[in-house]
């Protein structure tokens, strides 16, 4: 479901017959609903740090659904993986797994940062496999901006002023370990879709 009450495929978890891996997987941004809840850049309480509310909300009507469709036993390996928007719910997903006690791996592409530095050095803790592979020339990567080091503690006026003062009070972290390439394709979307990670 999405912020509108409309029912809305996320993904699918799915179990591989011969090697028995399982695979929690997440697709990207394709509605209305799904961008405004990447612009939702408010934080929210999460059990290891602060995250995006829009994501975390987002993730929070699938969250029993995952839980309980992932074995706890019989799994040689666990994966979330997902694109984009799909990113960032795989990244909860791996750590509402890790909180349950069910070891998994992460393996996400295009994702933006999904929770604040302290959400960011749990996970890389608690989920020690993770990796994301990146565009250099993607901006989704970029977003939501992590806290600068401003360096000085003078205030400064005017725009420029207001939107450090923003920018101060975002606090996100990547997570886990990044894998990059650089492909330019000419725009900010052909940067970012699936097909230019699937040539990688």
């Amino acid at each position: 479901m999405t912020e509108f009450d409309r029912p809305e495929p996320f993904g699918f978890v799915a179990q591989n017959n011969q090697s028995k891996n399982v695979f929690v997987t997440f697709r990207g941004t394709q509605t209305p609903e799904d961008w405004l809840s990447n612009i939702a850049i408010n934080q929210t309480a999460h059990p290891w740090g602060p995250v995006e509310e829009g994501f975390a909300k987002l993730y929070a009507q699938c969250s029993s659904d995952v839980l309980n469709a992932v074995p706890r036993s019989g799994a040689p390996k666990i994966v979330t993986t997902g694109h984009s928007l799909g990113a960032a719910l795989s990244t909860l997903a791996a750590s509402d797994l890790a909180i349950n006690r069910v070891a998994v791996q992460l393996y996400n592409f295009a994702s933006p940062r999904t929770g604040s530095p302290s959400f960011a050095g749990n996970f890389n803790q608690k989920v020690p496999t993770a990796w994301r592979t990146v565009n250099t020339e993607d901006l989704v990567t970029t977003v939501p901006l992590s806290t600068p080091n401003l360096g000085s503690d003078k205030p400064v006026h005017g725009l420029l002023g207001v939107l450090i003062g923003m920018v101060r009070k975002l606090d996100f972290e990547h997570v886990g370990s990044a894998v990059t390439f650089t492909t330019f394709n000419g725009s900010i979307v052909a940067n970012h879709e699936m097909p230019t990670y699937l040539v990688v």
